[in-house]
């Protein structure tokens, strides 16, 4: 069964356990496993063309007051990138006598209203259905507890050939869908994300707004080379998506749903909107009027539903879009189509870019003037700004600095930069020209977010402006006037649009606060903090103010200040929390996106903010008590890479004492010091009490994972890893502690590990616990295979369908897995046919299949899950 229907920030799919990291090398694992074949004639079959479903219209018809729908599970052919682009062989549902959609046809009805849907399964591969039915309705007893309960309650199994039926009758309304998981793994080519159709359940005795569009957001499998899963809204990936047209005055209303376990934080350019109701696809939150949230982008959690609506004021063209790089740009292309782009760059430019370079989560939506009305006249500028692009090589391996930096007398040198970009100022209600010069070596698309402006100064190049002809990008040494009279205070962002590379992360980006037109900036009282990444490469560092380590931040006690926070990095996730002694203190909410809350929702809460890409917030705190807070950044990756890392800014409130705030940064007051990873590894082994075994209850290893030492209590024979992180004191001294995200979270003032040496060379470890209780242990000898035992190791294994190949080879005295790209993992011995592959993935085991003492296949086994099977590949001898 393979599902993505994980929790808010991550991707789960069974069998493959969630708890592995996801490095390279176990994506190209995660993909094997999707490497079984399925519908062997399907590919010499004629298939049928799955159209993209624009959600007009919902399926079946009303039959004396019941709902009847009738679908079939089919596998069609469809092309989400346009008739010139990749054919995919999709698995989706048609209705009976009509074409296949991708995804499939939306069910819509009334709460109160029976419905009864038939569903005849044409593959060659069992399917259930999970989705249909009241969402009142209990889940099943013996269904794990993943997902939505929709998505674990009421299913229909049915075999290949075979029809079945269900009938309900929906008791409240809700934003949701139904989906089709497959007894099995599909063929590596065949897409199972669109398998999944809408649903939907007005209140009773109300009919659909009859102007309401339905955006449903899939997810396919990855691409070759791909650094994501591909994306869609309704089945197609821009720039084939449908075009959404209205007219000024219009009021426009959209139900959004996200099926997949990822963030999408939704962001639309030049207006406003209101989150009417967000549900999880069980039950919509359908919030008051006074409560509706404001927003220019919304953080949809994995698996939910958002319903928003807005009215178009200004004319143009606008975008709606994910604001994850991964999910807009480049790697949204299938692999053929970059190739294809690689090959026109070289002929050119080897950075060149696109008019924009934008595909997947991307809807356009283009505003029509009502005819007979003229566009209002533009003021005239009481102010003007320019802003320069500025490159600094050198400043990462893999590309330079790229800032934007505001002219203050001369112009600023064409290598001067600082990141973020200068954080422009602006007053309510006075217009103001920017004008932006351009010194990169390719275009420039630069957009103003959050803030309602014209769409000729939007900012994506090749779509803002007059439908007719829009704006291009601002070329090399060209450049380009911005007019902006803001509407309101607040914090907005400016940063590049359309990047092919990294160039968001190189520094393309800033800041920018408009003030009350009454109201002088006063910097002691109001602080930006732009959170962002900084370097040239995918996942790069996380960086507060464009730094890895911001400044010290000090405040006078008693004295309020707003402190505004803006995320503008490539993919990832932040959480910001403010703390004193680890624990959060109270902050008061403000202004979300620019806009300012209603008084009713300004209210004291816990510091803690969680910002998706494309969101600013503000908070007031008042410093009360002297001393030093911590403001902690939580940056969580994308994730298919996996993983967190925690930044920390010190906030001092009066005199704080310098060894206080290199202690919060560091996370502990210990005495640290810097080993390397070859040092660690002298202390790497196992140790037993005097005159034991290595399999003795009182045993530890020691190992060294990602450059940290750490002990591990379990056994060969558990299923859990024991690990606790080791801080290193000098000395062969180490105290022991936890480790969480880049920063030490917890250490131990007394719990020490104390390392002895026979001459130069570790022989023993000395535990000493909380209490003062001390236990020695001696070095156990390393196990070492025989000659026999490494030579039926070696060799290539295979997945049952032979998509995926492993090998073994030798490394030094002991053996290396060895994946297709090349990365090797030594094996870890814990007997003759048992290794753990610590640099893969903790808890990892790679256990021999024996036949009459012969290697006949190995298996992969991550801690408490199943095993993951490789045959051997027959020697060509």
């Amino acid at each position: 069964m393979i599902r993505c229907i994980a929790g808010s920030d991550s991707y789960l799919a069974s069998p493959m356990p969630a708890r592995i990291p996801h490095s390279p090398t176990l994506r190209q694992l995660t993909r094997a496993l999707l490497a079984v074949s399925l519908l062997a004639n399907a590919a010499a079959a004629q298939l049928p063309r799955a159209i993209p479903n624009e959600h007009r219209t919902s399926a079946g018809r009303v039959v004396a007051g019941e709902l009847h729908v009738a679908l079939e599970a089919v596998i069609a052919e469809w092309r989400p990138r346009g008739e010139t682009g990749p054919m995919r062989k999709a698995l989706t549902f048609a209705e009976v006598g009509k074409a296949p959609s991708a995804p499939g046809p939306m069910i819509r009805t009334s709460a109160g209203r029976p419905v009864r849907v038939t569903i005849r399964n044409t593959l060659a591969h069992p399917v259930r259905v999970v989705g249909l039915g009241d969402r009142t309705a209990a889940p099943a007893p013996d269904t794990p507890p993943v997902g939505p309960e929709f998505l674990r309650g009421t299913s229909l199994a049915i075999a290949p050939g075979e029809t079945r039926e269900i009938r309900f009758t929906p008791s409240r309304a809700t934003t949701s869908f139904y989906t089709a998981i497959l007894e099995g793994p599909p063929a590596e080519d065949v897409e199972i994300g669109l398998f999944e159709g809408a649903y939907i359940v007005d209140p009773e005795g109300q009919a659909p707004p009859a102007d309401e569009r339905v955006m449903m957001i899939s997810t396919g499998l990855l691409d070759e080379d791909s650094p994501t899963f591909k994306m869609f809204i309704n089945g197609t990936s821009w720039p084939y998506t449908e075009r959404l047209t209205y007219t000024v005055g219009d009021t426009v209303r959209w139900r959004v749903i996200n099926t997949a376990g990822i963030v999408h934080p939704m962001h639309l350019h030049g207006f406003y909107f209101n989150v009417d109701a967000r549900g999880n696809g069980d039950v919509d939150t359908v919030y008051a009027a006074e409560d509706r949230p404001h927003v220019v982008t919304d953080r949809m959690n994995g698996v939910s539903t958002l319903r928003m609506s807005w009215v178009a004021t200004e004319p143009g063209n606008w975008l709606f879009h994910c604001h994850l790089i991964r999910h807009m740009a480049d790697a949204q292309r299938y692999a053929s189509e970059r190739a294809a782009d690689r090959a026109n760059a070289a002929a050119e430019d080897d950075h060149a870019h696109a008019e924009h370079d934008m595909a997947g989560l991307i809807m356009g939506i283009t505003v029509r003037q009502r005819p007979g009305v003229a566009l209002a006249a533009e003021p005239a500028p009481a102010r003007r700004i320019d802003l320069w692009t500025g490159t600094r090589p050198g400043v990462y391996a893999e590309g330079p600095e790229l800032a934007f930096v505001m002219q203050q007398g001369a112009v600023p040198a064409a290598d001067s930069t600082h990141v973020p970009g200068t954080t422009l100022r602006l007053r309510e209600g006075e217009p103001t020209q920017i004008v932006v010069h351009n010194r990169l070596h390719f275009p420039l698309s630069l957009h103003w977010h959050g803030l309602e402006l014209r769409s000729a100064y939007d900012g994506v190049g090749g779509w803002s402006g007059d439908p007719d002809s829009p704006r291009r990008p601002i070329a090399p040494g060209d450049s380009m006037a911005v007019l902006i009279t803001p509407p309101r205070a607040g914090t907005f962002m400016y940063h590049t649009h359309g990047e092919p590379g990294h160039e968001l992360s190189q520094g393309l980006y800033g800041g920018f606060i408009v003030h009350p037109a009454d109201a002088p900036w006063d910097p002691r009282r109001d602080r930006l903090f732009m959170l962002a990444s900084r370097g040239a490469v995918v996942d790069a560092p996380p960086a507060v103010n464009g730094r890895a380590q911001p400044p010290t931040e000090t405040f006078t006690p008693s004295e309020p200040v707003r402190l505004r926070f803006g995320h503008i990095s490539e993919d990832e996730l932040k959480t910001v929390r403010l703390l004193r002694d680890g624990q959060p203190i109270d902050w008061r909410l403000l202004a979300k996106d620019g806009a300012e809350l209603p008084e009713s929702q300004r209210v004291m809460t816990p510091a803690r903010l969680v910002l998706g890409v494309g969101e600013t917030q503000d908070v007031e705190w008042t410093p009360t008590t002297p001393g030093l807070y911590v403001l902690e950044v939580r940056t969580t990756y994308y994730p298919q890479r996996g993983g967190a890392q925690i930044q920390r800014v010190p906030f001092a409130v009066g005199p704080v004492a310098d060894a206080t705030i290199a202690a919060a940064i560091r996370g502990t007051d210990l005495p640290i010091v810097e080993l390397d990873t070859a040092t660690l590894g002298a202390y790497a082994g196992i140790f037993a009490v005097a005159g034991g075994d290595a399999t003795a209850p009182q045993r530890l290893r020691f190992q060294v994972l990602r450059g940290r030492l750490y002990s591990d209590k379990s056994h060969a024979a558990d299923t859990e890893l024991d690990l606790r992180y080791l801080i290193p004191l000098g000395d062969d001294v180490f105290a022991y502690g936890r480790f969480n995200a880049g920063v030490i979270t917890q250490a131990s003032a007394t719990h020490r590990a104390r390392f002895l040496r026979t001459g130069a060379l570790v022989s023993g470890v000395e535990i000493t616990d909380s209490s003062g209780v001390s236990v020695r242990l001696a070095r156990i000898a390393e196990l070492v295979l025989s000659e026999p035992e490494r030579e039926r190791l070696l060799g290539a294994w295979v997945t049952p369908d032979g998509g995926f190949t492993l090998r073994t080879e030798r490394e030094g005295n002991g053996v290396a897995l060895v994946f297709p790209d090349g990365t090797r993992h030594p094996l870890l011995m814990e007997s003759s046919i048992r290794f753990l592959l610590p640099s893969l993935a903790p808890g990892l085991a790679l256990q021999a299949v024996l036949e009459d003492d012969r290697v006949v296949a190995i298996e992969l086994t991550p801690p408490g899950q199943g095993a993951i099977r490789f045959g051997r590949v027959p020697s060509p001898n």
